[in-house]
């Protein structure tokens, strides 16, 4: 009976330093995701519309190649206004400057934009804002 546990054990034991060691990466630069910031607009601003455009900008940084950006704006309501999906950056710094068009705005409106990026080790990390819009 002993031998039984003495098995079990030492099969768990190696199971365990097995994933142990395969999970241990020789590059400490994959365990980190970018780095994101949303210089426009910035949180709780409120945005008066400039001939119905709102300027997006927002820069992602990382040590390692940035592969993907996905990039929505939301009303209050969770209805998707915008989208923005960029595959295969492949740089280790990534500026977005896109232009926002809302239509239909008759009073001052609650939106969220939602950004996130991933690197090359598959490491992502997603940013959340909200603004304000006045038509």
């Amino acid at each position: 009976m002993q031998n039984r546990y003495l098995v079990f054990w030492l099969i768990n034991a190696a199971l365990t330093l097995s994933i142990a060691t395969s999970s241990c990466s020789k590059n400490a630069e994959d365990i980190a995701a970018p780095s994101i910031t949303i210089t426009k607009p910035t949180e709780n601003d409120t945005i008066q519309l400039k001939n119905g455009v709102i300027t997006i900008e927002l820069l992602a940084k990382d040590r390692v190649r940035i592969n993907d950006m996905e990039m929505s704006i939301e009303d209050k309501l969770g209805t998707v206004l915008y989208t923005y999906d960029k595959d295969d950056i492949e740089d280790i710094s990534y500026t977005c400057h896109e232009l926002f068009s809302p239509i239909g705005l008759t009073k001052v409106t609650q939106m969220k934009l939602t950004a996130t990026f991933s690197n090359e080790y598959k490491n992502w990390i997603t940013k959340r804002i909200t603004f304000y819009v006045k038509p």
